[in-house]
């Protein structure tokens, strides 16, 4: 969306990272809880949107929050699958394979 979180106008980080003051905006208890004061809490915040999440995990995570699944490594996928009932590997597409009946005619 952007490059730098400051630039989207819909975030708070603006507020909680730079200082910036709004009526809208509430600080959360957590964020309280990232320093004594207003200089540490924005310098802690700002710290935590230095790193960016690489592209294939990226595109992981978006596909299976695209599709409901779990994101995790196969033991994982199944202690969900156990304590959901509910599928967390993508089915493949399409018809069973053999679904069709051999006509005889080759």
């Amino acid at each position: 969306m952007v490059k730098d979180p400051a630039d989207y106008s819909w975030s708070s980080y603006q507020c909680n990272g730079l200082g910036a003051s709004s009526d809208l905006l509430t600080p959360h208890q957590l964020y309280q809880s990232l320093g004594r004061t207003k200089e540490e809490r924005c310098n802690v915040y700002r710290v935590m949107f230095q790193h960016q999440v690489d592209g294939k995990l990226l595109e992981d995570i978006r596909l299976t929050a695209n599709k409901g699944l779990a994101l995790g490594n196969d033991r994982f996928k199944e202690q969900i699958e156990l304590l959901t009932g509910q599928r967390q590997t993508q089915a493949k597409r399409g018809s069973k394979e053999g679904w069709r009946k051999n006509s005889g005619d080759d």
